[in-house]
């Protein structure tokens, strides 16, 4: 049964779930004793800019939202529940994201990120568009081991078919900018020309897709496609 305790923005009535402060105590011991109050212990680290603190909860959330809703899928969980997962009020969720759909389509875009920046990573340093794919390929097998709720999250945004509103044609802009990046130093080795550019993208798409389907709940199957596409690699491009 979907869950009913979030709807689509923050509440309107002032919150009580621990991070928003209530009346001011220092205000009211100033009254009281014509001296300020005394420092309160705990909080943010002195030094430690309050944008760091945003950030990191800002990052937080994200994680704790690309795991659950990969998990539990949109309906399956409510903001309420994701607050207290991440440790924060919905308050604070709140302010980072104004709806549970913005949050949803954040999660993803966020672990679309993750990937590809351990795409670039592993890219980084070889001499051929074969090693370059064979090393995305054991990247995004060690991504599936490591977290498979980032593809897990990506197909659910694909095929949610109670939510057509979720649905997300438009990929991240790192993954365009990934891609064209690997091209054009294919195309300055000599490997391609600019018109196998196409190819290229699609290649990948069915590359990382495959292995994210099929090899989601079994590694060996996963390792025997990453085998054996890395043996069409070299046939093609080695």
């Amino acid at each position: 049964m979907a869950n009913r305790d979030d709807g689509a923005g923050p509440p309107t009535a002032t919150p009580t779930d621990g991070d928003e402060t209530g009346p001011n105590p220092g205000r009211s011991a100033l009254a009281a004793t014509g001296s300020p109050p005394p420092p309160v212990r705990g909080g943010r680290p002195a030094g430690r800019p309050k944008e760091h603190d945003s950030a990191a909860t800002r990052r937080l959330l994200l994680d704790v939202a690309l795991d659950t809703f990969a998990e539990s899928g949109f309906d399956g969980i409510g903001t309420r529940e994701l607050a207290r997962r991440a440790g924060v009020g919905t308050t604070t969720l709140f302010h980072h994201f104004p709806s549970k759909e913005d949050l949803y389509r954040r999660a993803y875009e966020h672990g679309v990120s993750l990937s590809y920046e351990r795409y670039r990573e592993v890219a980084t340093g070889t001499d051929s568009l074969a090693e370059e794919l064979r090393r995305i390929l054991e990247a995004a097998d060690a991504i599936l081991a490591e977290r498979p709720s980032i593809a897990l999250l990506a197909v659910r945004v694909q095929i949610d078919q109670e939510r057509p509103s979720l649905h997300l044609q438009d990929r991240p802009a790192e993954v365009g900018s990934f891609r064209d990046d690997m091209v054009e130093r294919a195309i300055a080795r000599g490997e391609l020309q600019l018109g196998d550019t196409a190819y290229v993208q699609r290649l990948l798409d069915v590359f990382l897709w495959g292995i994210s389907v099929i090899g989601y709940e079994d590694a060996v199957i996963r390792r025997e496609a990453v085998a054996a596409l890395s043996r069409l690699v070299t046939s093609e491009f080695g």
